[in-house]
């Protein structure tokens, strides 16, 4: 998501900050244009794998990635689940 990635950027050289300091400030106001912005990508995120947000995501990234290894060590095709136009 380019568009977080250059807020974020963008935010951190104006203020002269480490990459932190904005999710100290911003992230816990819903208001702020950085928690919109995550928003969007963890509802993006849910989309690409089928997930619903009331299911155990951290489960689910862990489920994921041991299968992942387990293609890998198998030498198999590992691709991601789907791309944003």
């Amino acid at each position: 998501m380019t568009t977080l990635n250059d807020y974020h950027n963008d935010l951190m050289l104006a203020s002269n900050w480490g990459i932190t300091d904005p999710y100290n400030a911003y992230y816990h106001e819903q208001a702020s244009q950085l928690a919109k912005y995550h928003h969007a990508l963890d509802a993006l995120v849910l989309k690409a794998y089928d997930w619903k947000a009331s299911e155990d995501i951290l489960r689910n990234l862990l489920d994921l990635n041991l299968e992942l290894a387990e293609r890998e060590a198998a030498v198999e095709k590992v691709v991601g689940p789907w791309a944003p136009a």
